[in-house]
């Protein structure tokens, strides 16, 4: 979706994505969205499935992208560029609980741009007041179908 975004509006887009355990090919394969999609955009959601791991790769003339394979809780941040938009799409605290912890909060937090968005599908008080520790700016909104809220973070501006 973000990188039909990116298009439609012509606004450059680079999208970094952490994954411990990436979906494999026979998997992705199997999911309806070619139902849901024009041909066109099968070919540019096969192409982010299809690009490679750990390199930036252009998937269109707005979207770059760069898939890396690591484990989150002990990513070493350093020479990622400000981050202007999240998903933390992480299983939620009572499956995942590492994913859901303080440092991690703070390692993203750190970069995050000013006015930066994280939103997650998690709406549990704990995740909202370890964001907003963090510098977040939390709000609860309507959740998408069999959710009922979901969180909107955003980082708020150092008046320095």
């Amino acid at each position: 979706m973000t990188a039909l975004i990116a298009k439609k509006e012509k606004r450059p887009t680079l999208y970094f994505t952490i994954e411990k355990f990436p979906l494999a090919k026979t998997i992705t394969n199997q999911l309806n969205f070619s139902q849901l999609l024009s041909n066109h955009d099968q070919q540019l959601f096969d192409k982010i499935h299809d690009s490679n791991w750990n390199e930036l790769v252009n998937i269109s003339e707005y979207f770059k992208l760069k898939k890396i394979k690591a484990d989150l809780t002990n990513f070493d941040f350093e020479g990622i560029e400000k981050i202007d938009v999240i998903y933390y799409d992480a299983f939620g605290p009572d499956k995942q609980p590492e994913m859901w912890t303080p440092l991690v909060f703070n390692n993203i937090s750190m970069v995050t741009a000013p006015g930066g968005i994280l939103v997650t599908y998690s709406a549990k008080g704990e995740v909202r007041r370890q964001l907003s520790a963090c510098g977040f700016e939390m709000e609860r909104l309507q959740g998408p179908p069999g959710k009922n809220q979901m969180l909107r973070g955003i980082k708020k501006v150092s008046k320095i």
